[in-house]
């Protein structure tokens, strides 16, 4: 109850404009809420959503979305939410571990798309070719049918100028468009 009442009063804050109220309404009730608990987590991202898009401090939503990550490190919003600040702020490295931690966490589904976004990531900003291969190849193990992660092999494959890699992701490519 405490915490659904903390939520009407962050709402009528953030309705007239007072985002710096919402912000330290938030933060006393997440210290009186239980450690770890999904209340806290929802809590922590409600948090985040203010800075982010009130107060706009994008380092404090950065915290926020970390915290409720520890908690539940799978929620699409929490991931998204992350992976978007750490992208607006060029945090590569931690991005990256973003990403692992993510897709560790999540259904085969979510999991597919987090280890496509991290292969894409390793070879943008890290030209990791091997680390992107071992993220598409993962995707790939939980989907074979993943065009993202077909592409991003064959991506790696005309970058190394690897004959033998190209057939194969072509001829990947080709047993499932013929089916």
């Amino acid at each position: 109850q405490r915490s659904e009442l903390a939520h009407e009063l962050a709402s009528a804050l953030w309705r007239a404009g007072r985002h710096g109220d919402m912000v330290e309404l938030l933060e006393r009730t997440i210290e009186q809420v239980p450690a770890g608990s999904t209340e806290q987590a929802a809590l922590w991202l409600a948090l985040a959503n203010a800075h982010e898009q009130g107060t706009q401090d994008g380092a404090s939503a950065c915290e926020a979305f970390e915290q409720a990550a520890a908690v539940v490190p799978s929620d699409p919003r929490v991931v998204s939410g992350l992976e978007r600040l750490l992208r607006k702020s060029e945090r590569w490295d931690e991005l990256r571990a973003h990403l692992a931690r993510s897709a560790a966490a999540s259904d085969p589904a979510s999991a597919v798309l987090l280890h496509c976004q991290r292969g894409s990531l390793e070879i943008e900003q890290f030209q990791d070719l091997d680390a992107a291969r071992a993220c598409f190849e993962a995707a790939l193990s939980l989907d074979a049918d993943c065009p993202t992660a077909r592409q991003g092999l064959e991506r790696i494959a005309l970058a190394l100028g690897d004959d033998d890699a190209l057939l194969d992701a072509f001829e990947r490519e080709a047993a499932i468009t013929a089916d």
